[in-house]
């Protein structure tokens, strides 16, 4: 599965990453938890996107987390918005932003993950319903754009395949795999 899902989220989003990045996982909640386990303590610093995906601000402030709003207009997340320091986290609905719904752009990716390389944060793409579009083909992923191991990549099959399913995954930097393996292990064992 693991391997199958590599090779399709290279042809479908870009990302072109070894099996042993992918984890499976309950779905994108489970993900969010996992990347909660290893970063977030009492007082780190959490950007989300205002408004934005509700589950993972309480999920990040039952971590603890400081909690960094940042608005989100017509085209995403506003970037010259972005906290200059402070941030472990940025959690990002680039491919259609939640609840807006609407798509970043190649140019606005590329300097997010910028943003988060000058800083030293980690960028959390929630990638949860890339597979629909009304026309041309999806944009890639952030995790496809990133040169520098800062995108953690979530993905789900519960649009697609049904949310009863749930079986979602996750792209990691190599770095990261040791620990979240560790984490896995302690939620489920899978």
């Amino acid at each position: 599965l693991r391997a199958a899902i590599a090779t399709r989220i290279g042809s479908t989003r870009g990302i072109v990453v070894d099996p042993s990045q992918v984890f499976i996982v309950t779905g994108i909640q489970q993900g969010l938890n996992i990347v909660s386990q290893l970063f977030v303590r009492k007082g780190t610093g959490v950007l989300i996107e205002a408004p934005g995906y509700t589950g993972a601000k309480y999920l990040f402030q039952n971590y603890g987390a400081k909690l960094i709003p940042v608005p989100v207009d017509k085209n995403g997340i506003v970037l010259n918005k972005l906290p200059k320091k402070d941030v472990s986290l940025a959690f990002i609905t680039p491919s259609r932003q939640y609840p807006m719904g609407t798509v970043m752009s190649i140019k606005d990716r590329k300097a997010l993950i910028e943003w988060a390389t000058e800083v030293g944060s980690y960028i959390v793409e929630t990638d949860y319903d890339s597979d629909f579009r009304y026309e041309g083909a999806p944009l890639p992923a952030l995790k496809a754009l990133d040169n520098n191991e800062c995108v953690i990549h979530l993905g789900s099959f519960s649009k697609t395949l049904g949310p009863g399913l749930r079986v979602g995954y996750m792209i990691l930097p190599p770095s990261l795999v040791d620990g979240a393996i560790s984490c896995k292990k302690l939620l489920d064992y899978g």
